[in-house]
C-alpha cells in the first residue's frame, strides 16, 4: 500500500524529492506544463473553494498533521534562519514589482470572499474599546509593519490588521494586540497554540 506523505520516512521523502528534482531539471517543459495546468485549475473559484473545504476537513479530522507541519516549519526555520530571510526578501521584491498585488489580493480574500466570513454582524462581537483609534495606536507602535513577514502598509496598499494574540476579543490590552498583514493574519487561524507562543514573544 502506498504510504501517505506524512507516514514516509525521512529517507524515503529525501529520495523522492531528489528524484523529482532530477526529473524536472532534465525536463523543464514538464514543470512549465504542470504550472500552467495548476494555474488554470485554481483560477476557477469553485475549484479553490473545494480545495479549501477539503483542507479544512482534513485538518479537522487529523489535527496531528497541522501540528507536525508547524513543528517541522519551526524546526526548519530555527536551523536555517536564512530561509525566512529569503522568503521575506522574495515577498518584498514581488510587491515592489507588482504594486497593485496587495490590493488585489486583499479584495479576493476580504469580506464574504474570506473562507471564515460570518456575516456583516460579526464585528458586533468585538468590545467598544477595540476601535479604530486603538488599532492605529498598535499600528504606530509596530511601525506599520507586519510583525511576521515584515511587509509595510505602503507595500500592501492597505492598513494592517490588528490581531488578538490570545484570541480573546475582549482582551484589548496593548500587549495582547499585534499588527499583521491580511495574509499572516489568516495564517494565525490555524494551530493557535503555536501562534500564541510565537507572537507572545514578539512584544
Amino acid at each position: 500500500m502506498r504510504r501517505g506523505v506524512y507516514e514516509r520516512t525521512p529517507e524515503i521523502r529525501a529520495k523522492h524529492g531528489a528524484s523529482l528534482k532530477k526529473y524536472h531539471a532534465e525536463h523543464p517543459e514538464t514543470g512549465a506544463k504542470m504550472g500552467a495546468s495548476r494555474k488554470k485549475y485554481y483560477e476557477d473559484p469553485e475549484n479553490r473553494a473545494k480545495l479549501s473545504a477539503s483542507i479544512l476537513k482534513h485538518h479537522a479530522e487529523h489535527p496531528e498533521i497541522g501540528e507536525k507541519i508547524s513543528t517541522g516549519v519551526l524546526k526548519h526555520h530555527a536551523e536555517h534562519p536564512e530561509t525566512a530571510e529569503k522568503m521575506s526578501a522574495s515577498r518584498l521584491k514581488y510587491f515592489a514589482d507588482h504594486p497593485d498585488a496587495g490590493a488585489k489580493h486583499s479584495a479576493k480574500i476580504s469580506g464574504e470572499n474570506h473562507w471564515n466570513w460570518q456575516g456583516d454582524d460579526y464585528n458586533r462581537y468585538y468590545p467598544l474599546e477595540f476601535n479604530e483609534e486603538l488599532k492605529e495606536q498598535i499600528r504606530d507602535r509596530d511601525d506599520h509593519t507586519c510583525q511576521v513577514c515584515k511587509l509595510r502598509e505602503e507595500q500592501l496598499d492597505r492598513a494592517l490588521d490588528v490581531h488578538h494574540i490570545d484570541y480573546d476579543k475582549n482582551n484589548c490590552e496593548e500587549e495582547n494586540l499585534i499588527s499583521l498583514c491580511r495574509s499572516c493574519h489568516m495564517t494565525t487561524n490555524h494551530n493557535r497554540e503555536y501562534w500564541i507562543e510565537r507572537l507572545g514573544g514578539v512584544l
